[in-house]
């Protein structure tokens, strides 16, 4: 062997052996890469809804580690509501996932878990009036009765194509937290509020005014699945949050997390002795039959 064929084999086996260390230097970072998921913060600092969808979000993450190993949780500060969020999903730059009750326009945007979340807590809405006039709905047994009213919705919320469909004198909130001031100051009669939100809305609107309290007596039904959806540009958080959900579907944890933040409320609501006014809308229905009644 010649001394420049000797060079040339040496040079050959550097190479080679600089290729092997980047490589496995690359596959040891992403062995212990980190998931980095990123959820919104509600939609005002009173929001207490997000406390139970982070705590799903952790356990869903958590009991996918052995799979996918560690991962973080970040907040995104901007308080979104939910067509601000499906713009953010669609980019896939700010956030990871939000949470909706599904329709068709979201499931073009994002990628929906089909794992009902509430466990159908959220069907039933009972309504949230100024304090001291609750007496004036104690008359209202059916959708006509409940039509003399004029209501308090977000446009871009599930109930406000159903109510509006059914010929309600709606009057459009601009927000979340403005709502509960919109609603003092007598812009409209009443908000249809969901059992695993209301009670916790009369306890931080307090202040407002007189303060709020609950009709007694009616309830609403609008069958409803409440998904999470996460970003198309995020497969891999996709997938891992599939996984979790279904799994915690399957073992229990889902039911229990849903027991611990709404059973008092499901308890307290008393459906039981409420006249149910049903608002069944056809897309929603089918939406969330696979939902199980908490």
């Amino acid at each position: 062997m010649n001394l420049s064929n000797f060079f040339n084999i040496n040079i050959i086996l550097k190479l080679l052996n600089s290729l092997m260390l980047s490589t496995a230097f690359v596959l040891s970072l992403n062995a212990s890469a980190t998931d980095i998921v990123t959820v919104n913060v509600g939609e005002s600092k009173d929001d207490m809804r997000v406390i139970f969808k982070n705590e799903l979000v952790r356990q869903a993450l958590e009991i996918t580690r052995d799979k996918y190993d560690d991962y973080e949780i970040v907040e995104n500060p901007q308080r979104m509501n939910i067509a601000r969020a499906f713009r953010e999903l669609q980019k896939g730059e700010s956030l990871s996932l939000t949470f909706a009750h599904t329709r068709p326009e979201f499931e073009e945007i994002a990628l929906p878990i089909r794992v009902s979340l509430r466990k159908g807590v959220d069907s039933y809405r009972l309504l949230l009036v100024r304090k001291g006039e609750k007496h004036r709905f104690q008359n209202v047994k059916d959708t006509e009765g409940l039509k003399a009213f004029t209501v308090g919705l977000s446009p871009n919320w599930s109930t406000y194509k159903v109510m509006k469909k059914r010929d309600f004198d709606i009057v459009d909130a601009p927000d979340y937290q403005s709502m509960f001031r919109m609603l003092d100051l007598k812009r409209f009669d009443f908000i249809p509020r969901a059992i695993n939100e209301v009670y916790d809305e009369v306890e931080l609107y307090k202040p407002v005014g007189e303060g709020l309290e609950i009709v007694d007596g009616i309830a609403l039904y609008i069958p409803a699945a409440s998904y999470m959806f996460v970003s198309k540009k995020q497969p891999r958080i996709f997938e891992r949050l599939n996984s979790g959900l279904h799994a915690m579907n399957i073992n229990g944890e889902l039911s229990a997390l849903t027991e611990k933040y709404y059973r008092k409320s499901v308890l307290k609501a008393k459906l039981q002795d409420r006249i149910i006014i049903s608002m069944d809308d056809s897309q929603l229905a089918n939406a969330g039959a696979n939902s199980d009644t908490f």
